[in-house]
């Protein structure tokens, strides 16, 4: 079986009018499915409360992480903001140019030390974006890989959701294999599927408030305000501390 876009794919055949939904596979057979593309390509107005309220915090130039088709990015630009967007799907970089986003590139979160020091005021994880980070050394040195891409006053805005907020007995199970096995209970082992489109296996790490915290402390980071605290998802404002190496 070969491995291909397929979340991409399932992003260009929605803006191409065709039938579109996701497939997620996680790594012990759980099977999701979700047809909710439309989120993707959501205006200002249809933004959860928590990311309309946090993206209001974002200045100066903006790095927009994991940019899909350009939700985000193309916000950030309407209301005079500079925005870089990046990800690793060659569709939705395609998309957000088709959405007029300036800069668009093909990325993905590890090569974001090419940017060089000082180069961004904000980073942007929304869409449950904190999740790219994987694990939690892969997290940490991004993290400190993203102090150096940073100016003094910057800020981070992270998007991710309490694991622990279901009733579903497979997750609470997979969640404590994971511990069992060294692992943090929100780092999720999947791929994603489309028609005849395969991804690649990947780990996807959704964090409690205090376990974002756990990961920060020592990176530069700081939790300074947090949006969205009485649900289930939210969004970490992150300050930086100065003079951190």
């Amino acid at each position: 079986m070969m491995t291909s876009d397929a979340f991409g794919e399932h992003l260009t055949a929605y803006w191409l009018g065709k039938e579109s939904f996701q497939i997620i596979e996680r790594d012990d057979g759980f099977i999701s499915f979700t047809g909710a593309t439309s989120s993707y390509f959501a205006p200002f107005e249809r933004w959860p409360k928590h990311e309309r309220e946090a993206i209001e915090a974002a200045s100066g130039r903006v790095l927009d992480l994991g940019a899909g088709a350009g939700r985000v990015a193309t916000y950030l630009q309407q209301t005079g903001r500079t925005v870089v967007a990046i990800d690793n799907s060659v569709h939705a970089v395609a998309l957000c140019k088709a959405h007029s986003v300036n800069d668009a590139r093909l990325m993905s979160i590890d090569e974001v030390g090419s940017f060089g020091p000082d180069f961004f005021d904000s980073i942007v994880l929304f869409g449950d974006n904190f999740g790219l980070l994987g694990d939690k050394l892969r997290a940490r040195r991004i993290l400190e890989t993203l102090y150096q891409l940073t100016s003094p006053e910057a800020i981070i805005l992270a998007e991710s959701t309490h694991i622990f907020d279901t009733l579903e007995q497979c997750h609470l199970d997979y969640y404590r294999r994971n511990e069992l096995n060294g692992r943090m209970p929100g780092q999720l082992r999947i791929r994603i599927r489309f028609k005849q489109f395969v991804g690649n296996w990947f780990d996807w790490l959704m964090v409690s408030v205090d376990q974002m915290d756990q990961i920060i402390d020592g990176t530069g980071w700081y939790r300074k305000h947090l949006y969205g605290s009485g649900s289930s998802q939210y969004v970490a404002l992150l300050g930086k501390i100065p003079n951190q190496a």
